[in-house]
């Protein structure tokens, strides 16, 4: 599947793409903290997206060999085109740093606050997991990869399987709602 075809999954409603130059810095940047992401497809991607929202008849997915699955709520994005800093690649990376395992890049999530996350050593490199925020490592314990689900072999691989889920309800709706909760979580939620 080439990026433009990826591209046309992708709803890019209040996104706004910087200059190529601008991502690649600050893809540049993000590289310096996880080392040289291999993965050519997901690097095409992102500097061609700099992440979005699925659109709705392109947000769900199954997990490799699996009839089960989840729903992609956004992709994390290297620049925010919003005032949250909690879409960004550099902010779920910093923040998930002692919740995941490190050879991995936490790149989207679903409405459960679960992430996607991709491959960075030569083990699962490229490859797609679905990572269990219900199921991670007690506080202390060194994260394994014992709450996660291997989603796809490639970034390509996963893009090509998203697939349209019949909703009860219009999905736009339902996604709006968690955007909105999730923006102004603090607001919703204030820190005690």
């Amino acid at each position: 599947m080439e990026t433009k075809t990826m591209l046309e999954k992708l709803d890019f409603d209040g996104i706004s793409l910087p200059e190529r130059e601008e991502l690649e810095t600050a893809l540049e940047r993000l590289e310096s903290k996880v080392g040289h992401i291999h993965a050519e497809d997901y690097r095409d991607f992102i500097l061609s997206s700099n992440g979005a929202s699925p659109k709705d008849e392109w947000s769900n997915f199954n997990f490799k060999g699996s009839e089960n699955g989840s729903e992609l709520l956004m992709f994390f994005s290297l620049i925010s085109s919003v005032d949250n800093a909690s879409r960004t690649l550099e902010w779920n990376l910093s923040t998930l740093s002692n919740r995941i395992p490190s050879n991995f890049l936490p790149i989207g999530e679903d409405s459960g606050g679960n992430c996607l996350l991709l491959g960075l050593a030569p083990e699962q490199l490229g490859e797609v997991w679905f990572w269990d925020h219900e199921e991670e490592a007690d506080a202390g314990e060194e994260p394994d990869m014992s709450n996660m689900i291997l989603v796809a072999d490639s970034f390509k691989e996963f893009m090509e399987g998203l697939y349209e889920y019949k909703w009860e309800y219009p999905p736009s709706l339902y996604k709006r709602f968690i955007l909105a909760l999730r923006n102004n979580w603090e607001k919703v939620f204030p820190p005690r």
